[in-house]
């Protein structure tokens, strides 16, 4: 990108914006064999963004993401961002007690996990009040 082409925005969904607006075919993400442009970055992200907003995400509001290196994690750590609230991304491998400590500590209103891990939630979930809404992805 050329200078004058500089995101309005100095971070990181800045820079995504820029380049899915500048380079929208150029790839973002190589995930095994699955390309990903930052056009569909960007879209993607937003798609995520407007979902955590419809659930009353808000700006400085947590949302816990609990995902592997998958694409999903990418798609809601940017979405997040989007809308100014706090990403607490954390070891999907993390049990009980561990996750009910980083979602307790960390005051997160929303989780974003894999599937396999929803009876795991199921289990802690009384214990955190603040913990809104568990979006389960692969479900």
């Amino acid at each position: 990108m050329r200078r004058e082409q500089a995101p309005k925005r100095r971070d990181l969904v800045g820079a995504v914006e820029a380049w899915a607006q500048g380079a929208p075919d150029v790839p973002a993400l190589y995930l095994g064999r699955q390309v990903i442009t930052f056009k569909q970055l960007d879209a993607r992200a937003n798609r995520v963004a407007n979902a955590l907003k419809g659930l009353g995400i808000q700006k400085n509001d947590r949302v816990a993401i609990m995902l592997p290196n998958i694409a999903e994690f990418v798609y809601t750590f940017i979405g997040t961002l989007k809308i100014g609230a706090v990403a607490v991304p954390f070891n999907p491998l993390y049990k009980g007690k561990e996750m009910l400590h980083i979602l307790g500590d960390s005051g997160a209103t929303a989780l974003f996990a894999l599937a396999d891990v929803g009876p795991m939630i199921n289990e802690i979930l009384p214990q955190l009040p603040q913990l809104g809404h568990v979006v389960l992805i692969g479900a």
